[in-house]
């Protein structure tokens, strides 16, 4: 099977932090630090008078979405699987290369695990690795 890694960035995800398994034959994917909500009215009536405020919304988890080229034969595919069958939780890790802020860690768990089943094309499992709070901390 050829492979095509995603350029340069790499994928973990694991139970402890850093997780140290590296979701292998990567392809294309996105990493979506974390939405931020609107901001939040904090409006206040007091001896002072009224004072508009307004607060940073909420910031969402962050997430990473993709596909790896699938080998139902590759331990780790399996073990991601299994980790999407059983609501693991555990940590993911994005590694970007040539920078020094190149890297996230976060509390996460494999939210999808789709297989695809072509006939005559490459085999792809589509891959949801979802954060499980806003604290996507860069290392």
């Amino acid at each position: 099977m050829a492979k095509y890694p995603a350029k340069g960035a790499k994928v973990y995800f694991g139970a402890s932090n850093p997780p140290t398994q590296l979701i292998g034959q990567l392809g294309d994917s996105e990493f979506d630090t974390g939405d931020r909500d609107g901001l939040i009215d904090g409006t206040t009536h007091d001896t002072n008078g009224t004072r508009q405020k307004l607060d940073n919304g909420l910031k969402q988890p962050a997430k990473i979405t993709g596909e790896i080229f699938y080998d139902p034969n590759d331990t780790n595919h399996d073990n991601l699987r299994g980790k999407h069958e059983t609501y693991a939780t555990g940590y993911a890790k994005i590694v970007l290369p040539n920078s020094s802020s190149s890297s996230w860690t976060f509390p996460a768990r494999i939210a999808q695990f789709t297989v695809g089943l072509p006939v005559g094309d490459k085999m792809a499992a589509k891959l949801l690795v979802e954060g499980m709070d806003a604290s996507a901390f860069v290392q």
